[in-house]
């Protein structure tokens, strides 16, 4: 009986440990997704906190290039449709962002 109790318990710890480092992770994103233009700030978190967590890593991924190696204006042109992602993966994020239903983030 101590053995399961012990089993149950280091289960606990790796479920907690895994919640935490998507909680941590999901956290930098959020830092991250704060653009300094309020319009960007506002599409980036509706999508993290809409679809990132359900998303592919696929998906994941390209949305994290989208925060890492676009600049703002880049990103904004992109996202109001003046200009054309030329990967299909950032294409794909880009879209399900402009498709997302509107919240107020500020």
């Amino acid at each position: 009986m101590g053995g399961f109790f012990v089993l149950n318990i280091n289960k606990i710890k790796r479920e907690y440990k895994v919640m935490s480092n998507t909680e941590n992770k999901v956290a930098q994103l959020k830092w991250r997704c704060r653009r300094g233009m309020k319009e960007l700030d506002q599409l980036m978190l509706r999508y993290l906190d809409l679809y990132y967590l359900e998303a592919s890593s696929s998906e994941q991924q390209a949305f994290e290039t989208l925060l890492n190696d676009y600049e703002e204006p880049l990103l904004f042109r992109l996202l109001n449709g003046q200009e054309q992602a030329e990967e299909a993966s950032i294409a794909e994020v880009i879209e399900k962002i402009r498709q997302s239903p509107a919240k107020n983030y500020s």
